[in-house]
């Protein structure tokens, strides 16, 4: 009986290796980007929409229920709850951006870029303004601004003043939460704002996280110690 020959000198002939490629091929692009993938009236379905569906399943997002295929309304749910969750807009629709996020090594990774974007977008014409004191924050007093649509908060701005210095916080309503542009003024004796040191951060709060950028990195942001009140966030 002939032995079959195994281990390191084993010939795999013309039709193993074309097996061995196929397969390689296979798994190097399972996970490349083919279309936008999202809820359709006519329902799309194929083996993207089951990667999507098994890559969600494995985050822990269990609106999708299983992964047959077919991009369903529990699809739909658990993609708006993922796009919540890194900080995209929960619209539902599996870009390219998308995908490539859910993707990548660290698929759980906050969308601080989009924030940072979605703040830039934002523009005050056409907004209700509001004003009102803020006397009993500092004994130099202050002053909250908010810029409104529809009585929901868009962008506010909020200045206290004391005599060792002042700090200006602004607020940028965004999808995922809320950017804050914290810039601050410290006088090196009461009221010599000529001199002030100013030193500004960035603070990032989105859903299960709060951030801070601090000299191009971002550290774990404390609200109960930071001087912002809640209330302005509102």
């Amino acid at each position: 009986m002939k032995m079959c020959r195994c281990g390191r000198g084993r010939n795999f002939g013309p039709l193993g290796i074309g097996l061995a490629l196929f397969f390689l091929v296979g798994s190097l692009t399972a996970q490349e980007f083919k279309r936008d993938l999202f809820l359709a009236k006519t329902r799309m379905n194929g083996e993207d929409v089951k990667q999507l569906q098994n890559k969600l399943l494995t985050l822990g997002f269990k609106e999708v229920d299983s992964a047959d295929g077919w991009f369903g309304p529990n699809t739909d749910k658990a993609v708006r709850a993922y796009q919540e969750f890194v900080g995209c807009v929960p619209d539902g629709r599996v870009t390219k951006k998308v995908w490539a996020i859910l993707f990548s090594k660290d698929p759980r990774a906050k969308d601080i870029e989009g924030a940072i974007g979605a703040a830039r977008r934002i523009t005050l014409e056409g907004l209700a303004r509001e004003e009102r004191s803020l006397e009993d924050v500092s004994t130099e007093g202050g002053t909250l601004v908010r810029y409104t649509r529809n009585s929901r908060p868009v962008y506010t701005e909020v200045e206290i003043l004391g005599e060792m210095g002042k700090v200006m916080y602004k607020i940028y309503q965004v999808p995922s939460g809320q950017v804050i542009v914290e810039d601050r003024y410290a006088y090196p004796e009461p009221f010599a704002a000529d001199r002030a040191q100013r030193s500004v951060q960035t603070h990032y709060l989105m859903k299960n996280l709060s951030l801070t950028l601090t000299e191009g990195t971002m550290v774990p942001f404390d609200m109960a110690s930071s001087g912002i009140d809640p209330q302005w966030l509102q």
